[in-house]
């Protein structure tokens, strides 16, 4: 089975200075941060959640990128965006939700096959000892690039590798579509979408910097293994009408068969292929929860 290219979520980079911070609405966060959870401002229409209790216990000192994913089988040169629809759930973080240090998410992603060649976007929930993003615990929806000195290996303490939104809302309940392509109306930027809404966008093209061979990639993300990937075995998460867009358009994979599943990393989590009215699909979720 091959793996997800660690470059997906590219590099947990720790900030040397744990600052309190404001809560803000809608606001970008600078610096070099770890990249994953990150958001978008999407207005007041939102549905409060309830609190999720915790997954496992104590939160591990330790942090990498575990996953419950798919990709699609190998990279072509002309794929220029992803898009699906990710279902909502709340999902449950090492030790206390809210005080303790994990990180959850779900998200669809377009890259390329080097080094920090992605942009994302989806929706996740941290705690508030999280070093990566230090004081500023809850659920959010998020969007996420490379910069271009990432992908190249030349930021410098000034730069920012990993750019990031954060709404710092919940997410609605439901169901929505996101998406990720190149925009050729902006430069062949790409945008980082929900519901047809741009949020987010790279700041250069990737036909400069990223390789010619391009993935989607789509599923949930873990900080850590005592962490819950969103879902349970009660209420799993659907990922759906999976598509890549091409010059031709956007369209669909067939089946879940022109996907490979990319990353489990736990024996709790799981992503189970499954077959919805539109395109390919798959659940999510973490079983047992503890």
């Amino acid at each position: 089975m091959t793996r997800l290219p660690r470059h997906a979520s590219a590099t947990w980079y720790v900030p040397s200075v744990k600052a309190r911070r404001k809560r803000l609405s809608g606001s970008r966060r600078s610096g070099r941060l770890v990249p994953l959870l990150a958001g978008l401002a999407l207005g007041s229409a939102v549905l409060v959640p309830g609190p999720a209790s915790a997954a496992q216990s104590p939160c591990p000192s330790t942090a990498g990128n575990y996953f419950a994913t798919y990709t699609s089988s190998s990279s072509t040169s002309g794929v220029v965006g992803s898009r699906a629809k990710l279902e909502y759930a709340n999902p449950d973080l090492c030790g206390n939700d809210t005080t303790d240090s994990g990180i959850s998410a779900a998200w669809l992603m377009y890259q390329g096959t080097g080094l920090n060649q992605f942009a994302q976007v989806g929706y996740g929930q941290w705690g508030d000892a999280s070093s990566y993003y230090p004081d500023q615990p809850g659920l959010t929806y998020f969007a996420q690039y490379g910069a271009a000195c990432a992908v190249h290996g030349t930021c410098t303490s000034a730069d920012d590798p990993f750019p990031t939104w954060f709404s710092f809302t919940n997410p609605i309940a439901g169901t929505q579509i996101y998406t990720v392509d190149t925009d050729a109306s902006n430069s062949n930027h790409v945008r980082m979408a929900i519901d047809g809404t741009t949020y987010f966008s790279t700041g250069y093209d990737p036909a400069g910097d990223w390789s010619t061979g391009r993935r989607t990639s789509y599923g949930g993300e873990t900080q850590q293994l005592e962490s819950d990937v969103p879902g349970t075995a009660a209420q799993k998460v659907s990922v759906y009408f999976l598509q890549r867009r091409v010059a031709s358009g956007w369209g669909y994979y067939p089946t879940a068969v022109a996907l490979y599943q990319a990353d489990v990393n736990s024996n709790r989590y799981h992503a189970i292929p499954f077959t919805p009215a539109d395109g390919a699909g798959f659940k999510i979720y973490t079983d047992p929860l503890s």
